[in-house]
């Protein structure tokens, strides 16, 4: 999306590629912040499950 704006105003100016430029960098950073926020989230998942499974009561006798 980022890019195809970029395209579209390096085609309204006159050519080039500064805006189709700018604008793929723009979706890489915008991809890049939401991978973080999804690695993020499994992250806080597996201490949520981490800690809720130190907390369990154990059970007697052979496993």
């Amino acid at each position: 999306m980022f890019a195809g704006a970029g395209w579209w105003l390096d085609h309204r100016r006159g050519g080039g590629v500064l805006w189709t430029t700018v604008g793929a960098g723009l979706g890489l950073l915008y991809i890049a912040y939401e991978t973080w926020k999804v690695v993020r989230e499994v992250n806080a998942e597996d201490a949520r499950k981490r800690t809720r499974g130190a907390n369990a009561p154990r059970k007697h006798g052979p496993p």
